[in-house]
């Protein structure tokens, strides 16, 4: 095995091997650099200077963070020392590893670097700090270490390296600890906000609502197109450096400042559009967003591609809390509509202050465009994608509103809402945690499939029963929720719901497009979906709302499967049989449920009220769910179960270690 294959123009000398022990495969912490003209840092005497390459550099590939400094007198003695950051991310703290005769024998050869790192891991030198792994070699892959260079004075600076494979133990602990804290931290926030949300209703009443409703369309839209796609490309463009990270940030503090100036021009326009003075102030204040939303672009971003799910969980939940403890305050003062505007200003306002705190990042004007090219081009790409999706996406409820009234309407978009909790609080929220992930193995096929495989198969299991069964129920459920008026959303909600089991099992097709580098071929796919899917709308409107409705079980999954994800399984060279095999536990659980289903309603009684019937349907669809699911993949339960108690065993060794120092 070569010691350092991309190093390219320098002659490395032989590692010292003891035993059978794997040598050390190392590669260059800035995917960009490759040579010898990578900057060095000297690391005696200067922690400070290692601290702040450390804070530059983590990700997902060097979790745990650990850094070696490496010093020499002349040729006679190396001491390796170790530094790894602390809880607070800031004071770097030194201890020994080895002296003496831990380096005898190991001599400087007249080459140009010297993998040391490789002999000492062969060595079986590991680092005693809680948490590290630099060097230790058992297991598969390589692990890091530093790569040293020789100067003139016989002093020695050392470089950061990564693993070439990345842990792959490590990302899938990360990626149920993201998952895990986002959904705990949005749901229970979620429980806040709804429960603050009916107090300040009933304090404002539905006129007031409407009146932001209508300034919110605009400011949503456009904060969309605000941010550029710039986060994308901070979490995919991994090789950037520093002085590029600054200038992204500076790109999206300008973008603010400029949408936060043209939303201030079409105030008026937008307040005569529809009919209400006020929403002119509205959109004034609201426009203030644009400036908040820019300073949290760089922070999230970089906290997203470091996996710190964690803070983030923190940040949304701090967010979403302020926002409705300030709005239900300002509206118990008297300040109607403007308790909703203020409630917001503040709430973004004070996270954005939260975020620059945790990840403090300089910002710098966007000069030098040359070098942000591919950066920016790649955002605007995912940007594009986005404004097709949410043209695409509304153009049903333009054509029912338009075409079938605004009954018809309601009726439609009832069923929408209901059909979409399974997506909104299952794929969507998985979806929020995988882009950082897809991003770190990128260049990793293989571990591309089995992500996709695993999270298609979780989906799957967990949305498709949800969304299969609300469809078999959707009359009971109806007449339950509802009454008999409602009737009229009984067809738009069983075939909305079997639209939603589609999406949430392949919504992470894209998301494999942008994040491995495509992101120009999803937006040419969502700008097609944007050309055939209103048409398709207004065809079926013929039909009434289920015309519509069927629009989205039928030419959306055809041009789906044709476009991005066909697309996406040629990227990651995964075959459609593979693919089909994750979908299978999921499919062949919901279609024993249906089946259960389908004929306890043959047999219920037909004087049972549709609570009853809702109730005895739910139970046995639940009970043959969980029984097939225990009893043809148990294994699979039980390994998810093994992850989390290894999640938690974890954090509790992780405090008692905390504890002892």
């Amino acid at each position: 095995m070569q010691v350092c294959p991309n190093f390219s123009g320098a002659a490395l000398g032989d590692v010292p091997q003891h035993g059978d022990r794997p040598r050390l495969d190392c590669d260059l912490i800035r995917g960009e650099i490759r040579g010898p003209d990578a900057p060095a840092v000297e690391s005696t005497g200067k922690p400070s200077q290692l601290l702040d390459v450390l804070q530059r550099d983590r990700g997902p590939s060097r979790n745990p963070v650990v850094l070696l400094g490496i010093h020499g007198d002349n040729q006679q003695h190396l001491a390796v020392r170790a530094c790894r950051l602390r809880r607070s991310h800031r004071v770097p703290a030194f201890s020994q590893l080895s002296k003496g005769d831990r380096t005898a024998g190991v001599t400087p050869r007249s080459t140009s670097f010297v993998p040391i790192a490789a002999w000492l891991a062969s060595a079986d030198a590991v680092l005693p700090a809680r948490d590290a792994v630099l060097l230790h070699t058992r297991g598969v892959g390589a692990t890091a270490g530093p790569l040293l260079r020789r100067n003139k004075r016989w002093r020695w600076s050392c470089w950061l390296v990564r693993r070439v494979s990345n842990n792959s133990h490590s990302l899938d602990s990360s990626l149920v600890q993201g998952i895990a804290w986002t959904g705990g931290m949005r749901w229970s926030t979620q429980l806040v906000s709804w429960v603050v949300t009916l107090v300040v209703a009933r304090l404002l009443g539905p006129a007031t609502y409407g009146l932001v409703g209508m300034a919110t369309l605009y400011v949503s839209f456009a904060q969309m197109i605000s941010e550029a796609g710039l986060s994308a490309a901070l979490i995919q463009q991994r090789g950037l450096t520093e002085d590029q990270v600054a200038r992204l940030g500076g790109v999206a503090l300008v973008l603010g400042i400029g949408f936060a100036a043209i939303s201030l021009a079409l105030s008026a326009p937008i307040a005569w559009f529809f009919g209400e003075p006020s929403v002119r102030w509205i959109v004034r204040a609201l426009s203030a967003t644009f400036l908040t939303r820019g300073l949290q672009v760089l922070p999230r971003s970089l906290l997203a591609r470091d996996l710190e799910f964690r803070k983030l969980a923190w940040i949304d939940g701090f967010e979403a809390v302020t926002i409705a403890l300030m709005t239900l305050v300002l509206a118990v003062l008297g300040l109607r509509v403007w308790a909703l505007v203020l409630g917001t200003l503040l709430g973004n306002l004070a996270t954005s202050l939260l975020c620059l705190r945790w990840r403090p990042h300089r910002l710098a004007p966007p000069g030098d465009f040359a070098s942000l090219e591919q950066a920016v081009t790649f955002g605007w790409h995912v940007a594009g994608s986005r404004i097709a999706w949410y043209l695409y996406s509304n153009a049903d409820f333009a054509v029912v509103g338009r075409v079938l009234g605004k009954a018809a309407l309601g009726a439609y978009a009832f069923g929408w809402d209901i059909a979409s909790v399974p997506v909104e609080r299952v794929s969507a929220l998985v979806g929020n945690v995988t882009p950082p992930f897809f991003a770190a193995v990128h260049d990793d096929p293989a571990a591309l499939r089995r992500y996709l495989s695993g999270l298609t198969e979780g989906l799957g299991l967990l949305t498709l029963p949800a969304c299969v069964g609300l469809a078999l129920v959707a009359r009971e459920f109806v007449l339950s929720a509802l009454g008999d008026r409602w009737l009229e959303a009984v067809m738009p909600l069983r075939l909305l719901a079997l639209y939603a089991g589609f999406r949430s099992i392949v919504t992470l097709t894209p998301q494999i497009l942008v994040f491995t580098g495509h992101a120009k071929r999803n937006m040419q796919f969502s700008v097609l979906a944007v050309a055939v899917l209103p048409g398709v709308f207004y065809l079926g409107s013929h039909w009434g709302t289920t015309g519509v409705a069927l629009g989205w079980i039928t030419a959306y999954p055809l041009l789906y499967c044709a476009c991005f994800v066909r697309s996406a399984l040629g990227i990651i060279r995964m075959s459609w049989r593979a693919y089909g095999t994750a979908l299978w536990p999921g499919v062949s659980t919901t279609g024993v449920m249906t089946v259960a289903v389908l004929g306890l309603r043959a047999v219920l009684p037909a004087t049972w009220s549709p609570e009853l019937r809702l109730a005895a349907l739910a139970v046995t669809g639940a009970t043959a769910y969980a029984a097939v699911l225990c009893a043809a993949y148990g294994d699979r339960v039980r390994a998810v179960l093994g992850l989390l108690r290894d999640q938690r065993g974890r954090r509790t060794s992780d405090r008692l270690a905390v504890a002892e120092s």
